[in-house]
């Protein structure tokens, strides 16, 4: 009898496991947001995506990591650099975003004070 629930339970395990496994296969659509841009006069900014630069608004994957690099003019200095109304984290003029929705990069220069006086 032991022998005969070991077979069954094999057997269950047989069948069932592929099912798991081939539902695992079928993922869902991949999934797109709109990214804009809003650059502001004072500076050049540059955006990447895995190392490829893009320069226009477009539908990109969930998950995408955008690389902003932001280069003041002489005379200007970062004010800002959003992701929506979020500012994001960066440092020496790199920033970075991972895509989880529609957004719009926002990026501010002010006019620096150094060399006026």
């Amino acid at each position: 009898m032991e022998k005969l629930m070991r077979r069954l339970v094999t057997c269950l395990i047989l069948l069932i496991m592929p099912v798991f496994v081939l539902a695992g296969c079928f993922n869902e659509e991949p999934v797109y947001y709109t990214v804009n841009f809003d650059f502001r006069a004072g500076g050049t900014v540059m955006v990447e995506i895995d190392g490829e630069e893009i320069e226009h608004a477009a539908a990109h994957l969930e998950g995408s990591v955008f690389t902003i690099t932001v280069i003041p003019d002489v005379g200007y200095e970062i004010l800002s650099v959003r992701a929506g109304t979020v500012d994001l984290p960066g440092e020496d003029g790199i920033y970075t975003h991972t895509l989880d929705g529609n957004v719009t990069f926002r990026v501010r220069f002010t006019e620096s004070d150094i060399g006026s006086e």
